[in-house]
């Protein structure tokens, strides 16, 4: 599932049509995407956050988080535009990206597309860069991803053994 050049990823809405003549056709791109990944022990949520151009947010839970599955949902434009105004004045491309790496950590990749480019930056839940782990649990809060991550946690599902 990688983010590339919103040009190069199809539409995922209808053109508008008047007289069987095409008037408008939006490009929908992912703005926004947050993956966590529990790492080597596996005790932290597994799961990933989509925000889509079209004010569209898709969670999905895979593991230690209240809920498995997908869950798709929208956003008023002034959530969307909190949202956008959260990584443009953060200067999320000028972000340090010069981050040691944890073996065995917890992963989480956030992306941020503006329509022009796109970045993913990687945190390991270890305190850096400070400013980008702050981005995150930030856009976190105003989806309130809360609903989904907390609760019962419900580790992945196992794969049958008695096969």
């Amino acid at each position: 599932d990688e983010i590339a050049n919103p040009s190069a990823q199809p539409a995922l809405n209808d053109a508008v049509a008047k007289n069987g003549v095409v008037t408008e056709m939006a490009r929908v791109y992912t703005a926004i995407k947050i993956d966590h990944y529990p790492g080597f022990h596996g005790t932290s949520g597994g799961y990933s956050v989509r925000v889509l151009s079209n004010n569209t947010v898709e969670f999905e839970g895979r593991s230690n988080v209240g809920t498995i599955g997908t869950k798709v949902f929208d956003i008023n434009d002034s959530t969307y535009n909190e949202l956008i105004s959260l990584f443009e004045s953060s200067n999320f491309f000028n972000i340090d990206d010069d981050i040691p790496m944890l073996i065995d950590a917890p992963e989480n990749f956030t992306t941020y597309c503006n329509g022009r480019k796109t970045r993913t930056l990687i945190d390991f839940d270890a305190g850096v860069p400070q400013s980008l782990i702050q981005i995150r649990m930030r856009a976190e809060k105003i989806l309130n991803i809360s609903l989904y991550t907390s609760g019962t946690l419900h580790p992945a599902p196992q794969a049958d053994s008695s096969i």
